[in-house]
């Protein structure tokens, strides 16, 4: 029976298969309803079949009641599933009764509604006796079927750390880092670059936190370099170990084959941080290496997530603005705060301790095509309040985050930001929160006032759990789920950037005037079309622009960390790189916004001289 890696409908699922023997399915959130329906129907259809459930999502408690409730599924597999799934099969050759199998949970073949839990099954201390599905030739048939696969690899399994958020944090993983061996990663780094893998996921918790990472760095390298595959490596970084993690991210980067490097926080709240049991590094160390990366040019990203436990939304918004006061250059990802099964923030002691409320709302896999409407509906359960956040201060924090992301993470208002903390001497999220305060639920009158009421409106009905989810389809910009600061930056442009900047010059001149603060209106009208003249269109504009001030060797020190003067200096602004699209929205959609923003380059390439 070949691997179903595509969703569908249950139907054309079904379809394919006759008289079934067994059926394995490895869920997740984004596969788990879809699972169900198609083990539901099969059931049906075939009611020998053996139906076995295992992955993330199968339930480590209630694992009883979870089995009452889903009647079709015969077999759960909990935890580490390679051993358990292999001694199911190996005993279902012979008989059905599964007693003494560790990590397995059945049916007790004399009475159904006996749910049988078996011991816990202890992680293997050395994975290598699992064999690889690349290296023993598993997805071999599926060569040369036209289809551009990635493929997920390990270097390591378990995780040193307990994050409450996370699965590996509650894992029984002994808390130590299992490794391949360095034969097996050398070979399967090789099967890669035979194969034509253009992208590469690592999957290790903590990649660079060992020594032996760089080298593992180095194969991939090295069979890029031999073979052209793979194109990117992806992983997940190690957040205390910055040497290694910055001599592996630059062989990346000098290399081709990674785009940049994060080093996720979460929150900067030390009691944030305590409830969720994870440690940072502190704000000096972030801050140096932030500068080391930055010095040289290795695009940097760090995360955030809302609706932490502890988390206040003045703590939430005070660590925006120490992360950006530490690095300018370092973009900043902010995630709603999902509950993932397994975890201990899903536990009902943890929920009731913080005074955790969830809204269930469609889960949308951002960046990937539009559902049909045919298709089996997944979920996810978002934190929306907490006992230090209020569900209308969670929307207001969630506006806030795509305001920021938008501003600043795709660069619509990146250096109008920097020139006030420099010049004027306002923080990053003032203007921001000014903006929620003047502009939000009722401003319709305006280009960006729209916006910031179309995230209020998005912000309610995730808090309300409604139907639409999260991710916005644009049909002039392909049939993708759009994060909502990056709809909101298509948006914009489709609207005319010298619409959105005339009125930016307004509101920032109210903004200005209502703080008391005093500024030149010619020198923040130069600012604001330095701005301008730096986000890219759809079609080819103006390459040449003429200064009164020194603004465009003003922002090229700015970003450099370099302090100069801003003089009435003549001087001509030149842009390098002003791509052509023809209108052609999708393409400028795909190659700005989505691979763009992560490579960093999402604005014209500029340079300057005086006159």
């Amino acid at each position: 029976m070949p691997f179903l890696f595509y969703r569908n409908t249950v139907n054309n699922i079904l379809k394919y298969y006759h008289t079934p023997g067994i059926a394995a399915f490895s869920v997740s959130m984004w596969n788990f309803e879809l699972s169900k329906a198609v083990s539901c129907a099969l059931k049906k259809q075939f009611p020998d079949c053996l139906i076995i459930f295992g992955g993330p999502s199968v339930p480590y408690h209630a694992a009883d009641l979870f089995m009452k409730n889903h009647p079709y599924i015969d077999l759960l597999v909990k935890g580490e599933g390679e051993q358990t799934f292999y001694d199911i099969l190996e005993r279902y050759t012979n008989t059905d009764n599964f007693s003494g199998i560790p990590g397995a949970i059945y049916r007790n073949k004399h009475e159904k509604n006996n749910i049988v839990i078996s011991a816990e099954r202890e992680p293997a201390d050395k994975p290598d006796i699992y064999p690889s599905p690349y290296l023993s030739g598993v997805f071999d048939y599926l060569r040369g079927t036209g289809i551009n696969f990635q493929a997920i690899i390990e270097t390591s399994r378990g995780c040193p750390f307990t994050c409450a958020f996370c699965f590996w944090g509650k894992e029984k993983a002994k808390k130590t880092l299992r490794c391949f061996s360095m034969e097996r990663i050398k070979e399967t780094a090789r099967w890669c670059g035979q194969n034509k893998i253009e992208y590469v996921f690592c999957a290790d918790s903590n990649f660079g936190l060992l020594k032996r990472d760089l080298e593992i760095a180095e194969f991939f390298v090295d069979t890029k370099k031999k073979y052209g595959y793979p194109d990117k490596f992806r992983t997940s970084y190690a957040k205390n170990s910055d040497q290694t993690v910055s001599e592996i991210a630059g062989l990346f980067i000098s290399n081709g084959l990674d785009k940049g490097i994060c080093l996720s926080r979460q929150t900067n709240n030390p009691l944030v941080l305590q409830n969720i049991r994870r440690q940072n590094i502190s704000m000096d160390s972030y801050d140096r290496i932030s500068k080391v990366f930055s010095k040289k040019n290795v695009p940097l990203f760090t995360e955030l997530i809302i609706g932490l436990p502890g988390e206040t939304a003045e703590s939430f918004i005070r660590g925006c603005e120490e992360l950006l006061t530490a690095g300018y250059n370092t973009q900043i990802y902010i995630y709603l705060c999902d509950i993932l099964p397994n975890t201990e923030m899903a536990e009902e002691s943890f929920i009731k301790k913080h005074g955790i409320i969830t809204s269930r709302i469609p889960f949308n896999v951002l960046h990937t095509r539009e559902n049909s409407p045919d298709m089996s509906i997944e979920y996810e359960d978002v934190i929306i309040a907490t006992s230090t956040l209020t569900s209308a201060q969670w929307q207001n924090l969630a506006v806030f985050s795509w305001l920021l992301m938008l501003f600043h993470g795709l660069q619509l208002c990146r250096f109008i930001l920097l020139f006030m903390k420099n010049i004027l001497k306002i923080n990053y999220t003032e203007l921001i929160e000014y903006l929620i305060k003047t502009h939000g639920k009722t401003d319709m009158q305006t280009v960006l006032g729209s916006v910031i009421s179309q995230f209020f409106c998005t912000a309610c009905l995730i808090a309300e759990g409604s139907s639409g989810g999260h991710g916005v389809i644009l049909e002039d910009f392909g049939d993708l789920y759009w994060y909502q600061e990056e709809a909101a930056f298509l948006k914009i442009l489709s609207s005319g950037k010298d619409v959105f900047y005339e009125e930016m010059f307004i509101i920032l001149c109210e903004f200005l005037q209502e703080k008391s603060v005093v500024y030149d209106t010619k020198i923040l009208a130069a600012v604001i079309r330095y701005q301008k003249a730096r986000v890219p269109d759809f079609t080819a504009e103006n390459n040449n622009f003429i200064f009164e001030y020194n603004i465009p060797e003003y922002f090229e020190n700015a970003l450099n960390e370099k302090t100069i003067d801003i003089k009435p200096v003549k001087q001509k602004l030149y842009i390098k790189n002003n791509t052509d699209y023809n209108n052609d929205r999708k393409k400028f959609a795909l190659e700005t916004v989505l691979y763009g923003r992560r490579n960093n380059k999402i604005l014209y390439i500029a340079d300057w001289n005086n006159i």
